[in-house]
This record gives C-alpha cells, structure tokens and sequence, in this order.
C-alpha cells in the first residue's frame, strides 16, 4: 500500500491503483481482514480523489463492514464514516453525508480520540457550504488552521485554504477567495518543495 501512495504522490495515477488492489489481494491471502479494510480505504480514497464517488463509496462500505466485526478499538470505524460520509458529499447525499459525520464524531467522543477530527470539520464544512450555509462552513473551514499551521500540515491547510475560497467563491465574496486560492497554492507548493527535497 505504500508503494501505492508514493505512486499516487508522484502522479502516477495508473501505478498507484494496481498496487492500491493489490494491497487487498496480500491481505486477503494472509487472511488479515483488517489488512484489506485498510486497503480497501486506500483504494477508495483514491478512487474519491478521482472523484469516482460511486466506486469509492462501495469500497468505503466494504471496509466498514470489516472494521466493524475486527476491529476491537473500533477507531477505524469513526475513519470508515468519515470516510463513507465524503463518498456521499461527493455525489450530494447531504443528510447521509451528515448522518456518517455525526456517527464519526460521536464514537471519537467516546473514545477520546482526538487524531483526524479535523478532516471531519472539513467535511462538515463542506456540507454546510453545499447547502449554502456558508456563514456555517467558513467557521468549520477555520476551526483547524491554527493547529495545523503550528503542526506545519501544509496538505491540511491547503484543504482547509481551498475549501475557504471555493466557500467565498459561492458566497460571492470573490476578494477573500482570492486571497485563500492563492494561501492553498502557497501551501501547495510547500508540500510539492518537501517532496523535492526528500526525492
């Protein structure tokens, strides 16, 4: 699965899925199910990205299924829902969408996990701004800034930065999302010179 992700880093779309599937067939041969419910979020990550939101919710679902059965800790569950509830922000369920980061939020409050609450505010900001909510989703896109600027999470800001400017863009607010267009191009190009020196 890693060889998948530098792959997928690299922009190497193609080589990125072959290994993606074939992290699931490893798993499955050595009957490691929490192996392939990892690699099927893998693979469905990636097929989110590529915005093939049908496929990459089937896999979403998949994953959750083995989770739920194998995962004692149950904290790759709240990471299934969120992951399921981008699925369906993808293809405009908001409700459902809503319903899978609630459930999400919920079980990390239960299990005082704190890792990743941040991609769930993104993504509550992205419903609030889909249903024109904007005043709503720009407080959600701000809510983790500071903490990632002090962690230096450029791919978390440049998040945080496009969903603000894509936010204002609908608001018709086009000044402020000028200025964050060019924050997550800035951040961007931050992660895109780390690569390059560690390359």
């Amino acid at each position: 699965m890693t060889i998948g992700r530098i792959n997928q880093q690299l922009g190497r779309m193609g080589h990125a899925e072959i290994y993606f599937k074939e992290g699931i067939q490893h798993g499955r041969l050595y009957r490691d199910s929490l192996w392939v419910a990892s690699a099927l979020a893998r693979l469905g990550g990636f097929y989110g990205l590529e915005e093939r939101s049908f496929l990459a919710l089937e896999l979403h679902l998949q994953a959750l299924k083995l989770r739920e059965v194998h995962d004692t800790t149950r904290k790759s569950i709240a990471d299934s829902y969120h992951n399921i509830a981008g699925a369906y922000i993808q293809i405009n369920e908001l409700s459902t969408a809503e319903k899978y980061l609630n459930k999400a939020l919920e079980l990390k409050n239960e299990l005082k996990d704190t890792f990743q609450l941040g991609i769930i505010n993104t993504l509550f900001a992205d419903v609030y701004s889909a249903r024109g909510q904007y005043d709503k989703a720009e407080a959600y896109y701000f809510k983790d800034i500071p903490k990632r600027l002090s962690q230096n999470n450029y791919e978390g800001l440049t998040i945080s930065f496009l969903g603000l400017a894509v936010n204002y863009k609908s608001w018709g607010k086009n000044n402020e999302a000028e200025i964050y267009y060019l924050k997550a191009l800035q951040a961007a190009e931050t992660i895109k010179k780390d690569r390059e020196t560690l390359a």
